[in-house]
């Protein structure tokens, strides 16, 4: 059985494995979900499936073109002379996210979403590093947009291994189907959403929290807790109706004194004073 490599470690070995990491970060999008409830009823959205829709984001690094950047993968699978050979380095898609864009497409029509969902949900997992790549597309992002995604002559199934991490990671998160209406292209769902992964992505990287060395996914909704709260990403409590004096231990300027007057409810506001005011 071939284990595929997300992070390597500080000795440059093939460290957490892309299940492993697709499933930390799908935790801490799902933590972070749950922390904005009135989110997810706005949107219609359940946390485990924005959990599991996170987690596919590296899906594309099962693929030759970014395995093969681990001569130590290759070397411990036999693979190093059919890379050489085959030259992965050039002839396949390096690009992570473009192979993310296009096989994750694929996956979610297999589970039912719809092409309108698929699309977009896909476009934005390809962008997880913040640029979109390629415009959602009907007919999904294949070559020769992008370089070949396999490789035939390594013995390796690639397609068959993507779907199966991928059913894994749905198995994961207890998903049984997909909304249909959520997350479309007119939906500010779909940008939040986007903006979400992300961070995850960040967060779920850390390796303070998430270690390269790392090989279990028993404690990462726990480990993802634990990060969120380290790093102080937790929901504010708010004490209303506090005095400037009380909030801030001292009395407000002059400036200030006029903000206060005049800012009484919600808009956009331009104030100009000396600096340090």
């Amino acid at each position: 059985m071939v284990t595929f490599w997300a992070k390597t470690t500080s000795d440059n070995r093939p460290g957490i494995s892309v299940f492993q990491h697709m499933t930390n970060v799908g935790c801490v999008a799902k933590c972070i979900a749950e922390i904005s409830p009135e989110l997810l009823v706005r949107f219609n959205l359940q946390s485990f499936f924005i959990g599991a829709l996170a987690a596919l984001h590296d899906l594309g690094k099962i693929s030759p073109g970014f395995q093969q950047k681990c001569e130590i993968w290759l070397k411990e699978n036999d693979l190093l002379t059919i890379a050489r050979n085959g030259v992965w380095e050039n002839a396949t898609e390096p690009d992570h996210g473009k192979v993310s864009h296009a096989v994750i497409q694929d996956f979610l029509a297999t589970q039912g979403c719809a092409r309108s969902v698929a699309k977009h949900v896909a476009a934005v997992l390809g962008a997880h590093h913040g640029r979109i790549k390629y415009l959602p597309n009907d007919r999904g992002i294949r070559p020769p947009l992008i370089k070949p995604i396999t490789e035939n002559l390594s013995g390796i199934k690639w397609d068959v291994e993507r779907q199966e991490c991928a059913k894994r990671v749905w198995d994961f998160f207890d998903v049984r189907d997909c909304p249909e209406e959520s997350l479309l292209g007119d939906s500010s769902a779909i940008w939040w959403f986007a903006g979400l992964v992300s961070v995850s992505d960040w967060i779920g990287s850390d390796e303070r929290f998430f270690s390269a060395d790392l090989g279990s996914t028993s404690d990462s909704h726990v480990r993802a807790q634990k990060a969120l709260e380290s790093i102080g990403f937790i929901p504010p409590r708010i004490i209303p109706n506090l005095s400037f004096e009380q909030i801030f231990e001292f009395s407000p300027n002059d400036m200030q004194t006029k903000a206060l007057a005049t800012i009484t409810a919600p808009g956009v506001y331009v104030v100009e004073a000396p600096m340090g005011m």
